[in-house]
């Protein structure tokens, strides 16, 4: 009951709206792919550089795990309750530690969560709707495999989260990793 109370109305609200803005444009532009293209079909949209490729990925980042639907189900049904419940938690230590925290850092790491959660929640729908990712980002001037916004979701919350765990302390770490009944 604590836990609920203390967490931050402006951080819900944030969540809500970033999962509707964010989730949105990953569905949407899944839609216009699907719409507009057949599958294994290109289109410049920024020659040399970008282009807009369907493929239908039944894995795993990169064509990984390819038709293991059931193991990523599993996976992402267990990840992102985890997710939500550290973005809460660190609202809550936000809300709570002002004086003992560097408030940006935990922020930040919050923003890392928020994409992350969102793109597996935009990969999960696909999987579950269609038992493949629709992915169509193709980045011309490297060989890159085709992605799609949720990767992009996914992969800048982890990188920027990899970054934080870097760059705050231990004891600020210790106020997410263990249960501390009092702050």
């Amino acid at each position: 009951k604590e836990f609920l109370k203390a967490i931050r109305k402006a951080d819900v609200i944030l969540l809500i709206i970033s999962f509707i803005v964010l989730l949105f444009a990953d569905q949407y532009t899944k839609y216009l792919t699907v719409k507009n293209l057949d599958v294994s079909e290109s289109v410049d949209f920024i020659k040399g550089f970008l282009q807009f490729t369907y493929v239908q990925n039944r894995g795993a980042s990169f064509g990984m795990l390819q038709g293991q639907k059931v193991l990523f189900i599993i996976l992402t049904c267990t990840i992102i309750p985890i997710m939500l419940f550290f973005y809460l938690k660190i609202s809550v230590i936000i809300n709570i530690c002002k004086e003992q925290i560097n408030q940006r850092k935990f922020y930040i790491l919050n923003l890392s969560l928020l994409l992350m959660f969102i793109g597996a929640i935009g990969n999960f729908i696909d999987r579950i709707r269609l038992s493949y990712v629709i992915d169509f980002l193709d980045v011309e001037f490297i060989d890159f495999p085709v992605f799609n916004l949720a990767d992009c979701y996914i992969t800048v919350g982890t990188g920027i989260m990899l970054v934080m765990l870097f760059v705050m302390k231990e004891k600020e770490l210790d106020y997410i990793l263990k249960s501390r009944k009092k702050w």
